[in-house]
């Protein structure tokens, strides 16, 4: 017993004392605990005898980790969620565990330095409701404790621990797609997911996620297959060939987000139009995908006939276009389809300045699409050379070259009077100078006409292609003569 105790002890008796000690963590190890008797003899003899003995004990230190992980993160909204649970002997000594979580009771033996067998890994799986569709995360708790086995059982030791396990839940995103403010399951556009920002394969190439075309959709609604994006990053959703020169009119859950749609093909040099959008949503855009619920966009396509093109719209729907864009003509024209698209093609030929850009041969093609004369298949590549300020010779960039600014808006002018644009005085007099200008510098483009110096034909064939672009970009800002 702690302390001194008084007792009597007769002659050839004995007697037992049961003795505990709380081990403390300033212990030495093995601890050493010593008892000592001292005995007075009785009658009044006053003789004193002492005695003692100890007794050295090994000490344990039984422990244990209990770790709970996402497996799947973030969770599919159609779950299940799942996690790993991870309890390991961290002590000398082996232990009696019970879990929760289906886990049951188990033992652990102590790390032999040689296997795993002192480490429990279990799985552990949430249906959901089934899913998790308006959920913004699930949390699961697991609880273990140990006890001793024997021999050391006799001891009362036990600990509890537990660990939590938060698992983000997905988001997803929807699309309604018309065309001039009606679904048309007979249009084919093709919209896809990328990893982003600018995961556009004309930017960074971005892994696609997901893709799905507007064909037979009958709601015009694209799910991309009920994708699962993770709401913690950013990703590139793009309408593809949906045909430069049309209308778009893009919004994020009911609001207008045509500020935040770009074109990807407008950093290349020159720029370019293909027809391709994109927009980016999730982390660190305008638009944070929700965690359990579904970001809904619409976007609408429309082509108003009145509208000029520009001259990246008349190069990639072509014939030699690189795009599908000459047989998505092909199709709106057997479909009748109204509001379609006017192809470079049908506008030729074309005099600029003295080059005559002959009408492309189209024997060939079964629709033979109208004002395409059957010509020498120079005309498709040569306008585009025009369009893209290309030397028709040698193919070298004559971009610096204000004749082939003026020849390039000029040519993309005349289309847009082919397709019917909108009639324009001020462009008018423009093309009408323009053309003058051309021929008076013998423009047939092959070589350097205007490069050089700064003249008062270098200066007005920049001005006559300043209306002419802004007429081309409808975005003059008046159409009357000064």
């Amino acid at each position: 017993p702690a302390g001194a105790t008084n007792f009597v002890l007769a002659s050839g008796a004995d007697t037992t004392f049961n003795v505990s000690r709380t081990v403390l963590d300033s212990d030495p190890d093995p601890v050493v605990n010593t008892a000592t008797v001292n005995c007075t003899v009785g009658g009044g003899f006053g003789n004193q005898i002492s005695a003692n003995d100890g007794h050295s004990t090994d000490l344990i230190h039984p422990s244990f980790t209990v770790a709970k992980a996402c497996d799947i993160d973030p969770v599919s909204q159609d779950g299940p969620a799942q996690w790993t649970v991870t309890i390991t002997n961290t002590g000398d000594v082996p232990l009696d565990i019970t879990a929760n979580d289906g886990i049951g009771v188990f033992s652990l033996p102590v790390d032999d330095g040689n296997t795993s067998n002192h480490i429990k890994v279990a799985t552990v799986t949430d249906v959901g409701a089934p899913g998790f569709v308006g959920v913004t995360s699930v949390s699961n708790t697991v609880t273990a404790s140990w006890d001793l086995p024997a021999p050391y059982d006799v001891l009362p030791n036990t600990d509890e621990k537990s660990d939590t396990a938060i698992c983000q839940v997905a988001a997803r995103v929807d699309l309604l797609k018309t065309f001039n403010g009606f679904v048309d399951p007979t249009e084919s556009v093709t919209f896809t997911i990328y990893e982003g920002p600018t995961g556009h394969p004309a930017d960074n190439d971005g892994a696609v996620i997901a893709s799905q075309s507007t064909f037979g959709d009958a709601d015009g609604v694209l799910d991309f297959g009920g994708v699962d994006l993770d709401a913690s990053k950013t990703y590139s959703i793009c309408e593809a060939d949906s045909g430069a020169g049309t209308g778009d009119n893009w919004s994020v859950e009911g609001v207008d987000a045509n500020t935040a749609v770009y074109n990807p093909n407008g950093d290349e040099v020159p720029p370019e139009d293909l027809g391709n959008r994109c927009i980016d949503v999730g982390a660190g855009t305008a638009y944070p995908l929700p965690q359990g619920g579904t970001l809904s966009l619409a976007v609408d396509n429309f082509r108003p006939e009145g509208d000029a093109r520009t001259p990246g719209y008349w190069k990639n729907w072509s014939s030699c276009s690189a795009g599908n864009q000459w047989t998505k003509a092909e199709q709106e024209l057997a479909d009748g389809v109204t509001m379609r698209h006017y192809t470079l093609d049908e506008i030729l030929g074309q005099q600029i300045g003295n080059l005559f850009i002959p009408g492309n041969e189209v024997d060939a093609d079964p629709l033979d699409m109208p004002g395409a004369t059957p010509e020498a298949e120079t005309g498709c590549p040569m306008a585009v050379d025009i369009l893209n300020h290309r030397d028709i010779g040698d193919g070298k960039n004559r971009a610096s070259d204000a004749a082939y600014k003026l020849a390039r808006s000029l040519l993309a002018y005349e289309a847009n009077q082919v397709a019917n644009a909108y009639a324009c005085a001020l462009a008018e007099q423009a093309a009408n100078d323009g053309q003058a200008l051309l021929v008076s510098i013998d423009f047939d483009g092959s070589g350097e006409y205007l490069k050089k110096g700064n003249g008062p034909d270098k200066q007005a064939a920049l001005e006559y292609h300043g209306i002419l672009d802004a007429y081309n970009n409808n975005n003059l800002a008046s159409c009357e003569l000064p």
